[in-house]
Order: structure tokens, then C-alpha cells, then sequence
């Protein structure tokens, strides 16, 4: 999504990113991996696979290194907030240390964009969107709020009021940056 919104901003309004991949994540990750007992290691996958269901995913994180910023345009970005199955059959130092690696990969995210916000979906794992399991009204909020702003062509309102009544924590609390 963010090589596409940078290469065609024409065709892009707004972007809202769910638990995205982060800037140079597999090296990142693969970094705190190796630092993991070699038991671990041989029972939890490298985070750097680099073929993903069928996705190269390091022509993908290349083509991400052209993207530093994002054109005037709304982005929301929201982010689990728990581990996912992988990272629980980590040592508890090392899940801390994904968790944080995570959360600042996204809050990195947040910064592409002068207007956005970063909301962390507190009782979600990865699959935010999933009903079963994740927080599906964030999503929904996110993608609502970044709709209204482009058809208003306003600013993002503050984290806060557009997720107000859920259980979220804002990253950011101001949204609406110059437009």
C-alpha cells in the first residue's frame, strides 16, 4: 500500500494501514531472532522467510526503502495490541523486545504521513479486522474517519475522537496535520 500511495498519490486518497509490515522488518525482527536460545529457535520460525505464500518478500521491503514519506494524504494506522502465537513461544526478554521492535515500526509508519494517526487495538492480535478475535470496529472507525476527511478535504480529527468508546490507546493523539 505504500509503494503504491508514494508511486500514484493520483489514484490515492487516504491510506489506512492495519498491523502493516514496518520499514526494514525482517532484518529487524530476524536481529532479535538470533538472539533467541538455540531450543527456540529450532521451534519458531524466522521472522525473515524470504518467500511469504508465494511473495518475495525481500523485492518487496526494497521497493519500501524508496518510501520516506507519504503525499498530503489521511493515514491511519492501527496496530494490535497483543502478541501473536509466534512471539508467546518466545523468552519473555525477547517477546518484549519484538513487541517494542513492533510498536516503534509502526509508529514509524504514522510518520510517512504530516496527517495521521496511530491507534493500538488493545484487545486485538494481528487479524484486527477479524471478528472472532480482533477489534473489527477499529478498522471500520479507521477507514470511516479517513473517508470523511478526504470528502471534507479537512485534517484527521484527534485519535481520541475517532476511536472515542473503544478500547484503543492513541500513539498519537493529534491527527490533522497540514492538508
Amino acid at each position: 500500500m505504500r509503494v503504491f500511495a508514494h508511486a500514484h498519490p493520483e489514484k490515492t486518497a487516504g491510506v489506512v494501514l492495519v498491523d502493516a509490515m514496518g520499514r526494514d522488518q525482517d532484518r529487524r525482527l530476524s536481529a532479535i531472532w538470533r538472539k533467541a536460545p538455540a531450543r527456540v529457535r529450532r521451534s519458531v520460525p524466522d521472522p525473515a522467510e524470504p518467500i511469504v505464500d508465494g511473495v518475495d518478500m525481500r523485492a518487496g521491503a526494497a521497493l519500501d526503502a524508496e518510501v520516506s514519506e507519504l503525499p498530503a494524504m489521511p493515514l491511519v494506522v492501527i496496530t494490535r495490541g497483543h502478541a501473536d502465537a509466534d512471539e508467546l513461544q518466545l523468552p519473555a526478554a525477547l517477546q518484549h523486545k519484538v513487541g517494542r521492535a513492533w510498536v516503534d515500526m509502526q509508529d514509524e509508519l504514522a510518520a510517512l504521513s504530516e496527517d495521521s494517526v496511530h491507534v493500538v487495538a488493545t484487545r486485538s492480535g494481528h487479524f484486527v479486522q477479524s471478528p472472532a478475535d480482533g477489534q473489527p470496529r477499529v478498522v471500520i472507525r479507521g477507514v470511516r474517519a479517513a473517508a470523511t476527511v478526504v470528502r471534507d478535504h479537512a485534517a484527521l480529527p484527534a485519535c481520541a475522537r475517532i476511536f472515542r468508546g473503544l478500547s484503543v490507546h492513541c500513539r498519537s493523539p493529534r491527527g490533522g496535520g497540514p492538508r
